[in-house]
């Protein structure tokens, strides 16, 4: 089954003052977030947002998310909605190393502010110890899950399809 989306998969080199990599064209933007490396201090967490088709926001995740990353993964997240205001977001898990409490709470966060914006969200390739946060916390069964990238944006494309 070939995807509805496409995706955007140039690579970022370019960082604006605020730690932010754009590249993209008009139907396509991809967003990186990550602070600029240092040798002292590495990086938890980064994210990439790609818009690859109207109406889907894909956020890919990767690091750790834990109570000192949680914070900006909500922040930039929440912001990305509010820009995008998409019909369906796709976090993909799959570059996700760990999976903290705080991360779970940000998730399940993002769950209810989606069900009130009447925004689908998925959870792509959540890597083993996620699952276990996540069921640990009682929230797996909360969330849509699919393998991988694929399949998530062949459900967000069918979703979009019929709301129009």
């Amino acid at each position: 089954m070939v995807s509805p989306c496409a995706l955007l998969t140039k690579g970022h080199d370019a960082w604006d003052a605020s730690g932010v990599a754009v590249s993209g064209n008009m139907t396509n933007v991809a967003v990186a977030y990550a602070p600029r490396p240092t040798d002292e201090e590495p990086t938890l967490l980064t994210m990439t947002f790609v818009a690859p088709c109207p109406g889907v926001l894909v956020a890919a995740v990767r690091g750790e998310l834990d109570l000192a990353s949680a914070p900006e993964l909500d922040t930039k997240v929440r912001a990305e909605l509010h820009r995008h205001r998409p019909r369906s977001l796709v976090l993909d898990l799959s570059g996700l190393e760990f999976l903290g409490v705080h991360g779970t709470a940000v998730f399940e966060r993002l769950r209810r502010r989606c069900a009130v914006s009447e925004i689908r969200l998925s959870l792509v390739a959540v890597p083993p110890a996620g699952e276990r946060a996540l069921r640990f916390a009682g929230l797996l069964t909360r969330f849509d899950r699919h393998p991988d990238l694929g399949a998530a944006l062949a459900a967000a494309g069918h979703v979009t399809d019929r709301a129009r």
